[in-house]
């Protein structure tokens, strides 16, 4: 019988928690790892948490190929985290049903829900019923994915330019990341390449103007902000994940839940960036940051 599920009871300062998924595999631990380090530089708390699936305490598995169990899961990156981190505030919590339907419930009162993958390869417009892809496009906060490799030592933000809500919601948070962290933010418009002369031009000239309010706006936050931004022909989802490699985080804005969120699915750029993530990628959504008590409140104020 599925025990009904509660999500993580919240500190008090609900607004400095980021919530970790864990599960067993490279991807889950990377997940911990990349939490860690933000939280021991933003002063966040830190909730792990283990969701068990009925499909999955149900499925017989033979007795050489069982997971270790939740608790001790649980126990061993709980032990993990404050190896390397002890001054990072830790709590755990092992719930049963969908890992979606939890992570999404701690995605309300956190401010950042993490969570590891092991997606690659470029497979454009199809959409899968990943947990990753469907929080990201569920959740209440920022999510942030994580692969499960790493290429060297990080360095920058990478943000993808785009003029919606979700979009300057993604400037506000890159802005006020790459301020904290004291790193460079590099704002990239891809074009997606047009036979037509004229309306590549155009579309150069539009892209252009945003980027400039993208810096003005970043540079307003942030004066001290090391800053860059490129105007780039090709498609958009890869374009941007190649730009990324290396990088510490690409960040983009999900304009496709700026109406709403009913839909389980991420708009197309966010869908194929996760499915050839090669650096912890971040989605906002409109609305992620205007939270009371958001950290990146204060260095966001007039990126609006």
């Amino acid at each position: 019988m599925t025990v009904p599920m509660r999500p993580p009871e919240p500190p008090e300062d609900v607004g400095r928690r980021i919530v970790v998924g864990v599960a067993d595999s490279a991807a889950g631990h990377a997940a911990v790892t990349w939490a860690v380090d933000r939280a021991g530089s933003t002063g966040a708390a830190i909730t792990l948490l283990h969701v068990e699936e009925p499909a999955e305490r149900g499925r017989a598995v033979l007795p050489r190929l069982r997971l270790v169990s939740g608790r001790d899961l649980l126990a061993r990156e709980l032990r993990f985290v404050r190896s390397i981190a002890p001054a990072v505030p830790v709590t755990t919590s092992r719930l049963q049903g969908s890992v979606m339907w939890a992570l999404g419930a701690a995605s309300a009162e956190a401010e950042m829900v993490v969570v590891g993958t092991h997606k690659s390869g470029f497979i454009h417009g199809t959409v899968y019923g990943s947990t990753s892809l469907q929080l990201a496009a569920t959740a209440r906060c920022p999510v942030s994915v994580v692969p499960a490799a790493s290429v060297g030592v990080a360095t920058g933000i990478v943000l993808g330019a785009d003029g919606s809500p979700a979009g300057r919601a993604a400037l506000r948070f890159a802005a006020a990341e790459a301020d904290r962290s004291c790193t460079d933010l590099l704002i990239v418009r891809v074009l997606e390449v047009r036979d037509d002369d004229a309306d590549d031009a155009s579309s150069r000239a539009d892209a252009t103007r945003l980027l400039k309010e993208f810096q003005e706006a970043a540079r307003a936050a942030a004066p001290d902000l090391v800053l860059n931004a490129r105007v780039i022909h090709g498609t958009v989802a890869q374009a941007l994940v190649t730009m990324s490699i290396g990088a510490r985080m690409l960040v983009l804005g999900d304009a496709r839940t700026d109406a709403g969120r009913n839909s389980l699915a991420l708009g197309a750029v966010c869908h194929d960036a996760l499915l050839n993530i090669q650096t912890p990628t971040v989605i906002v959504h409109g609305g992620d940051l205007d939270r009371e008590g958001d950290p990146t409140e204060h260095a966001a104020a007039q990126i609006r």
